[in-house]
């Protein structure tokens, strides 16, 4: 059974999201968004403030930058599977019922963002990561040999990482023998 600590801030990961309110759904009878995942540090309870980041993405046309904006939220409902909980700890998947306008979280739109403590500073927003990698000698799973080889990355060649549970496209923009440099 994996040690899990309970004294650091809540960090989690989200894996789903979605809007649990049926269309014609009169405003009076509406419910927040919804989002499914795992808790990786800290404990969730229920009307806990927290932070979605990066929150909301904007793209500025003017500067080709994109901005975020974390999205702060009261938990108003927790539970994994059938079960209403008061509180949830670290491992296994957890429903969390969230004050926030349920477009924000209707069809996956919060996938690969977490939920942390109220003002956790430990986890900022960055366009930039830098990763180490290893480049294997062949495609594996390839029947064709010869054709199969891959070469080395090069600056400015586009990626797609897998960070969490989030998908992202990147261009690569500087590059070492062992690690990158992306944004």
């Amino acid at each position: 059974v994996p040690v899990r600590d309970l004294s650091t801030p809540l960090t989690m990961f989200i894996l789903r999201s979605f809007d649990i309110n049926k269309p014609g759904t009169t405003i009076d009878d509406l419910k927040g968004g919804v989002v499914g995942g795992i808790i990786n540090t800290g404990i969730l309870r229920l009307n806990d403030i927290v932070e979605i980041k990066p929150g909301i993405i904007k793209f500025d046309e003017s500067s080709k930058k994109f901005t975020t904006i974390p999205v702060k939220t009261k938990v108003i409902s927790l539970q994994s599977e059938k079960n209403n909980l008061e509180q949830a700890y670290p491992g296994g998947l957890i429903g969390v019922g969230l004050s926030i306008d349920p477009s924000i979280s209707i069809a996956d739109k919060l996938v690969g963002q977490m939920i942390t403590s109220l003002n956790n500073s430990k986890y900022s927003i960055s366009n930039k990561i830098e990763c180490e990698y290893n480049i294997t000698k062949q495609l594996i799973g390839s029947e064709d040999n010869d054709n199969s080889k891959i070469s080395s990355i090069k600056n400015n060649e586009k990626l797609q990482l897998s960070i969490n549970s989030s998908t992202i496209k990147a261009i690569i923009k500087d590059i070492n023998k062992n690690s990158f440099i992306a944004e």
